[in-house]
C-alpha cells in the first residue's frame, strides 16, 4: 500500500525517493542511510516496518528522515534531522503527523523510542510529543507513548 503524503505548517513527510540516500548521508542511522531506506522499503513491503522523509515546504529539500518498525502491538520509532535542521521545531512537528499517521494507519498500542541519554534535544522533542521516559540504562534511556495517552492528549489540545 502506498504511504499518503503528510503536510504540515512547514514541512512534507512523503514516502522516500531515489535520491534521499543521497541527501540524508549525513544522518547517524544504523548501519548507514543506504541500508536503513532498504530495510524500511523491505519492511514496507511486508508490513514490518514505515518509513517517510521530512522535507522542508519551503524548498522541498529532505532534512531527516522518520522510520517505525512493528512487532506485535508495539511500534519502535525513530526520528532523525540533519544538523542543519536542528533547532527549530521541526522534531516536533514532523513527529507529531507522523505518530498520528501510524496511530490511525496501524493502531498499535503503544509507541516505543531510545534516545542516548547525552542527547538533552532528542528527549526534549519525545517530552513535548507527549513520550513518558519508561527506563534509563548508563547509555541509553527508554521512552513510551500509549495510544489512549495521544487520543487524550489530542482530544484536548494539550499537543
Amino acid at each position: 500500500m502506498r504511504q499518503p503524503t503528510l503536510l504540515t505548517a512547514r514541512l512534507i513527510l512523503r514516502p522516500f525517493g531515489d535520491g534521499d540516500a543521497d541527501a540524508l548521508a549525513a544522518l547517524p542511522l544504523p548501519g548507514g542511510v543506504a541500508a536503513y531506506l532498504r530495510e524500511l522499503r523491505r519492511g514496507e513491503l511486508f508490513g514490518g516496518a514505515t518509513g517517510m522523509a521530512i522535507c522542508r515546504r519551503s524548498d522541498r529539500q529532505a532534512v531527516g528522515c522518520a522510520g517505525a518498525r512493528f512487532e506485535r502491538d508495539e511500534a519502535h520509532v525513530g526520528l532523525w534531522l540533519l544538523p542543519a535542521a536542528c533547532g527549530n521545531g521541526f522534531g516536533v512537528e514532523a513527529g507529531r503527523a507522523f505518530i498520528d499517521r501510524l496511530f490511525t494507519q496501524h493502531s498499535p498500542r503503544v509507541l516505543l523510542a531510545r534516545t542516548l541519554r547525552s542527547d538533552g534535544a532528542a528527549a526534549r522533542v519525545l517530552t513535548r510529543l507527549g513520550f513518558d521516559l519508561d527506563t534509563g540504562g548508563d547509555v541509553q534511556l527508554g521512552w513510551r507513548l500509549r495510544r489512549l495517552s495521544w487520543s487524550v492528549a489530542q482530544t484536548s489540545g494539550s499537543l
